[in-house]
């Protein structure tokens, strides 16, 4: 029997332009089990506002303290931290997960959500025509 350790390498589907439906349900599943589907799917909060204590828990994190003489929060720096790292972890994994042939049209995508927008904006509903063969 196999036994699957916390380390294993999910599989990454790849995507070549063709049947994106299945390719999208099949890629946010791994981007779930790897805990980087809501920052695909939200993207990363852009001022500290909207560091939320929702925010915090999918980090992992507990409320944030406060600096007196400040008056801001001290692990909002580290809360922005994790984000950028789940975002470029997410990128990457889109990026692994496309051909060559689609790699141009996200290359330029700077977040996951970016990159992930541009892919459903121009490839959902797509299907191969499999009696084609």
């Amino acid at each position: 029997m196999a036994s699957f350790g916390s380390n294993q390498q999910q599989f990454v589907p790849s995507f070549n332009g063709e049947s994106y439906d299945f390719w999208s349900i099949k890629m946010s599943t791994v981007l779930r089990a790897y805990d980087l589907w809501e920052i695909v799917e939200k993207g990363v909060p852009q001022t500290v506002d909207n560091v939320t204590p929702q925010a915090s828990e999918s980090l992992g994190t507990t409320p944030a303290a406060t600096i007196p003489a400040q008056g801001m929060p001290t692990s909002v720096a580290t809360q922005m931290k994790e984000w950028l790292k789940k975002d470029a972890e997410a990128l990457a994994k889109i990026h692994h997960a496309v051909t060559d042939s689609i790699f141009p049209r996200i290359m330029n995508a700077t977040t996951a959500k970016q990159a992930w927008d541009v892919l459903k904006e121009e490839f959902q509903g797509t299907t191969k025509d499999v009696s084609k063969g």
